[in-house]
């Protein structure tokens, strides 16, 4: 092979190596049956972990998405309210009306919960068809929920993000379903849990990067907020990195790991 041809050979390997950056959106499959659903619904647990000892904010949603054909195949997600009857999450959560059909929905409200139910998918949008790609930007649904939510809202905020800022990101941990001890895994325990990440660079990306930002299955659709607490974007998935899921909160927390966020912009429209 002449030198030439050996080094543009060598040059795209490397480009393809370098651009090839590996992300996965963060629902969580795992069995759940219609013969279940109902007990679960009404026997949840939940926790909130905020970083300063203060409550964790009203609206945050937790989804329970049944595959009727096979159990095993059902899954967890996250959301948030931004209206009485409107919540957000991703598209890969909820990407059809058939899958709003099978939404189970329990909305955090005063350290309790209510029920709830998805009744109609308004709109969805994925930019890419693989969810697993780092160059998507949009990742978002709009359901109308069942019955009328009467606690607070999220809300929009009202300038984008910049490389450098400091957000929230208020996650809906699956802590029932991260056990080490799988005998104990259940259906009924999750967790509220607070995380300060930073605007990364994103380059090479579609989305926006944040940093020490350690997400797991299932804090898909979780809210991003900005140092007023008005939203700033969404949690659609993790980039490369991998963890156990149920590792201490404290050593999570120290971890440099970076999440891929939709931006406000995609959704915007559809708050209040």
């Amino acid at each position: 092979m002449k030198p030439c041809l050996s080094l543009l050979l060598l040059s795209l390997l490397f480009l393809s190596t370098a651009c090839g950056q590996k992300s996965k959106s963060s629902k969580k499959v795992t069995k759940i049956t219609e013969e279940q659903i109902q007990y679960v619904m009404d026997n949840q647990f939940i926790d909130c972990a905020s970083i300063d000892g203060r409550a964790c904010p009203n609206g945050m949603v937790r989804l329970l998405i049944l595959n009727k054909e096979n159990a095993e195949k059902s899954g967890v997600c996250s959301g948030f309210m931004v209206g009485p009857t409107t919540m957000v999450t991703n598209h890969h959560c909820i990407k059809s009306q058939k899958v709003c059909d099978n939404t189970y929905l329990v909305i955090h409200q005063d350290r309790t919960y209510t029920k709830n139910r998805c009744k109609t998918l308004h709109y969805t949008n994925q930019d890419t068809s693989n969810e697993n790609d780092v160059r998507k930007k949009i990742d978002v649904s709009i359901v109308e929920v069942e019955t009328p939510y009467d606690g607070e809202v999220f809300s929009p905020a009202p300038a984008k993000a910049v490389l450098g800022d400091q957000l929230t990101a208020w996650v809906v941990d699956q802590t029932g379903l991260d056990r080490k001890d799988k005998k104990e895994v259940n259906l009924h325990e999750f967790r509220i849990t607070e995380f300060k990440c930073q605007v990364g660079d994103s380059k090479g990306f579609g989305s926006t990067v944040l940093i020490n930002c350690p997400i797991i299955p299932g804090n898909s659709g979780s809210p991003v907020l900005n140092a007023d607490g008005k939203v700033a974007g969404m949690i659609w998935g993790t980039e490369g990195q991998e963890f156990k899921p149920y590792l201490e909160l404290s050593k999570r927390r120290a971890l440099k790991h970076r999440a891929l966020m939709t931006e406000l912009e995609h959704f915007k429209e559809h708050m209040k």
